[in-house]
């Protein structure tokens, strides 16, 4: 095992301006058809964040018991293992930063190039 607690990973690649391994998943979906109680149907519109990682050996970005909540800037518990949309989920890596819900990036690509400062 390298890494786990990832979920969908869809753009995965390689820094070597720092030797290290990057990636971009997708979000969950259904939060507001799981738990209608604690999320609304704009919760479901923008929770939770697409995922920007830096994934190093030993790693667990917490899939499927928590989900990244940009606004908050914090791991949240799952609806399905008893989240509330306030529960902290303790105990796993957050992303470097949550891009918006269902922006569904599909690719990374880091510049090696020389014509940008």
């Amino acid at each position: 095992m390298f890494a786990t607690g990832i979920r969908s990973m869809v753009a995965i690649s390689w820094n070597n301006a720092d030797d290290k391994l990057y990636g971009v998943q997708h979000g969950r979906d259904y939060l507001h058809n799981h738990a209608p109680q604690y999320y609304s149907k704009w919760d479901q519109a923008v929770l939770p964040a697409e995922e920007f990682m830096q994934i190093e050996n030993g790693d667990n970005f917490g899939w499927p018991y928590s989900y990244y909540d940009p606004f908050k800037k914090e791991k949240l518990v799952a609806p399905e293992y008893g989240g509330d949309g306030q529960k902290k989920a303790e105990g796993f890596k957050d992303p470097i930063m949550g891009l918006p819900a269902h922006w569904a990036p599909n690719d990374l690509l880091f510049y090696e190039g020389n014509q940008f400062p």
